[in-house]
């Protein structure tokens, strides 16, 4: 059964721009790097994620990314909290309402939140740990990768011995005929 997901945007770009010096901060592009390194972890993995942003400002409420559910299998959310709330308390909502926890990670920097989430029987992980976990995914895949289509070498002994019966095979056959 694939993994759910629930991450606040905010806290995991928080840890992404922590170590970068940048001089004009461009909050939507950077937003909307966060949600192609989601969507990259969605797809390699084959999990659901569901990214919760604060929504109090009045750039958060019309979002161009909707609500995404791709042909891969795997199902991408976008969600911003209403105005007055947070996406602690959203991704508390959506937590409290999801039937079966077993498969569910709540990821956060948020204290109280991750006491209330591991109360209702939920996963936690900090930031940190989700980003650790994204760059292990990601090496997995390229090793893998690289093993797969990587050809095998052949000894030259070996060879020399599949060309000769290679070779002998088939003009057999086509004496045969």
């Amino acid at each position: 059964m694939a993994e759910h997901y629930y991450i606040d945007g905010y806290n995991l770009l928080h840890v992404l721009l922590r170590n970068k010096k940048i001089k004009h901060t461009n909050l939507e592009q950077h937003r909307n790097q966060l949600i192609h390194l989601l969507q990259e972890f969605a797809s390699l993995t084959g999990n659901r994620i569901t990214v919760v942003f604060d929504g109090n400002s009045n750039e958060n409420n019309h979002y161009p990314i909707p609500k995404k559910t791709l042909s891969t299998g795997f199902q991408f959310e976008i969600l911003f909290s209403s105005q007055g709330s947070d996406a602690d308390s959203l991704i508390e909502h959506c937590i409290y309402r999801e039937t079966n926890k077993e498969n569910i990670f709540v990821v956060s920097s948020d204290l109280a939140l991750r006491q209330v989430c591991v109360g209702m029987g939920v996963f936690v992980m900090q930031p940190e740990r989700f980003m650790k976990y994204y760059h292990q995914t990601q090496q997995a895949t390229t090793i893998y990768k690289q093993s797969f289509f990587k050809p095998i070498p052949v000894e030259t002994p070996l060879r020399e011995k599949l060309e000769k019966f290679l070779k002998s095979n088939l003009d057999t056959n086509t004496n045969n005929l």
